[in-house]
C-alpha cells in the first residue's frame, strides 16, 4: 500500500493539469485574490498534487470545477494557503525595529 501522494515504489507523482484548468484556475484566483500565477504551473501541480489526492480528487478538472461550481471556502482556504507564502522583511531586522522607533511613531505622535 502506498501514502497518500505517492504512486508505486513511494515516488511522488504530481497531478497533470491541462492548460484549460490551469487558465481557469490562475484566472480564478487573479480576479479574486489579485495573486498571479499565470508563472506557476509548476509550483500548483507540486504544491497542491498530494492535498487533493488525499481528498478523493483524481485530477485538476475535478477540483477547478468544485471550486468554480461551490466556491468552497474550504477548499479555496486550502489553495490559497498552499500557492501563497507568508514572507515579510518589516521588523526582522534590529534597524527596522529602530527606524519604527524612531521615526514612525514620533512621526505618527505629531500627527495625532
Amino acid at each position: 500500500m502506498t501514502s497518500p501522494g505517492t504512486g508505486a515504489g513511494g515516488s511522488f507523482s504530481a497531478l497533470t493539469i491541462t492548460d484549460a484548468d490551469f487558465n481557469r484556475l490562475v484566472k480564478f484566483v487573479q480576479g479574486n485574490y489579485g495573486i498571479d500565477l499565470s508563472q506557476k504551473r509548476q509550483l500548483i501541480t507540486g504544491r497542491l498534487s498530494t492535498p487533493l489526492k488525499q481528498r478523493g480528487y483524481t485530477s485538476f478538472t475535478d477540483f477547478v470545477n468544485h471550486v468554480l461550481q461551490t466556491k468552497d471556502n474550504d477548499l479555496i482556504t486550502l489553495l490559497l494557503d498552499k500557492l501563497t507564502t507568508n514572507y515579510t522583511f518589516f521588523m526582522r531586522e534590529k534597524e527596522h525595529l529602530d527606524l519604527f522607533c524612531q521615526k514612525i511613531i514620533p512621526d505618527r505622535k505629531s500627527v495625532v
